[in-house]
């Protein structure tokens, strides 16, 4: 797992880095609708974390009572 992770950290910039700079270069069209992307981006993200953590229990619930 270290070598995944120590691999994976030397390689972020190259990962964030262009990404960022089309944002920069895009900025004049995407700042219009910033306000509403962020509410989305907020929105998506709490949705996945939610239904994933109850995906989760549900599974573990079904495993546990399966080997119990």
């Amino acid at each position: 797992v270290k070598g995944a992770a120590d691999f994976l950290i030397s390689v972020m910039p190259v990962l964030f880095v262009a990404p960022a700079v089309k944002v920069l270069e895009y900025w004049g069209i995407i700042a219009p609708n910033a306000g509403a992307i962020l509410v989305i981006v907020v929105f998506t993200t709490g949705a996945v974390f939610g239904i994933s953590g109850l995906l989760t229990k549900w599974l573990m619930g079904k495993g546990g009572k399966k080997n119990g």
